[in-house]
Parts: structure tokens; C-alpha cells; sequence
């Protein structure tokens, strides 16, 4: 068995925690980060080539989301008519 094939899945993660008395996290982070390693790799080129969005204001995490849901919020605020009329 090529064990260099075989996912972390959360299954597996959960039953990794548990023997190691390690988090759970780790092990879904571990295959994660895998998997963007891999992927960066094979489209990083086509990746490099877009370019990033051009805004003068910072989208961070906290003003998409809070709670696990979409911050109503701040759909609302993107959802208001433009001032200029533009």
C-alpha cells in the first residue's frame, strides 16, 4: 500500500486526535495544507496571472462572516444605491 495516497480524512483525523491526544485540527490542517501545496503546484503559473482585485477598502474575514453566517450587515452596506449615482 502506497501510503502516500491515502487522505487524512476527518474520520481518520478524529481517530489520529484521539490516540496522540493531539487536535483534531492538526490533522485536517496537516492534509490540507497538502493539498494546497499540490495545487499550487500544478496551477501556480495560471494562478500568478490574476490579477488581484482593486478596492480601497480591505475585505477581511470578520466583515463576511459572522458566526459561521454571512454578515448581513455588510451585504446589506454593499447593497445600497451609490451616492454618486454611478
Amino acid at each position: 500500500m502506497d501510503i502516500s495516497r491515502r487522505r487524512i480524512t476527518v474520520n481518520t483525523a478524529l481517530r489520529l486526535a484521539r490516540y496522540f491526544d493531539a487536535p483534531h485540527q492538526f490533522w485536517i490542517n496537516l492534509q490540507t495544507n497538502y493539498e494546497v501545496d499540490g495545487a499550487r503546484r500544478a496551477a501556480g503559473a495560471a494562478i500568478e496571472r490574476i490579477q488581484p482585485r482593486q478596492t480601497d477598502e480591505r475585505l477581511t474575514w470578520d466583515r463576511w462572516f459572522k458566526g459561521g453566517a454571512v454578515n448581513e450587515e455588510f451585504m446589506a452596506e454593499r447593497e445600497q444605491p451609490d451616492q454618486q449615482g454611478l
